[in-house]
């Protein structure tokens, strides 16, 4: 575990943004985050971009809508939800797999500033974990079928 501020989560979910850019459409990227304030307008830039080119895109968050961007897929989490205190991004290909996943520690003051809790992982099997646990949440229907192992 390592621990880091915002924006250092930022440029790794960047990273991780770009890596499914590359794979195109044989990518799958889900992410959390926390609660949909945080899906901000270059937040929705990027993730209706990349609905563009992947295969499948989710984002999840407390107040998040069913479509936050154009075919972007999105589920409205509970408070109560685990992932309510969490940042994670999940991008899985059929060579690639890599995963952020983040604990909020509760910082007050600016944003920029949260500090968070986190591990960044390419290992293929917790990867898959990852992006399992975040599609789970997802409304089952008209959901399309998914296999998530390669």
């Amino acid at each position: 575990m390592s621990i880091g501020r915002k924006d250092v989560l930022l440029s790794v979910s960047r990273a991780l943004e770009a890596n499914a850019l590359e794979l195109g459409e044989h990518a799958v990227v889900v992410a959390a985050f926390q609660d949909a304030a945080h899906f901000t307008p270059a937040t929705y830039e990027r993730y209706r971009r990349l609905a563009t080119k992947v295969a499948f895109i989710a984002a999840l968050g407390v107040g998040m809508g069913t479509e936050p961007a154009p075919s972007v897929r999105g589920a409205s989490l509970a408070r109560d939800d685990v992932l309510y205190g969490e940042w994670d991004i999940a991008v899985l290909g059929p060579h690639y797999a890599g995963a952020l996943v983040a604990r909020d520690l509760g910082d007050t003051g600016p944003d920029r500033d949260r500090r968070f809790e986190f591990v960044l992982t390419f290992d293929r099997d917790l990867v898959i974990d990852v992006a399992a646990a975040l599609i789970g949440r997802l409304k089952t229907t008209a959901a399309p079928a998914l296999s998530l192992a390669a």
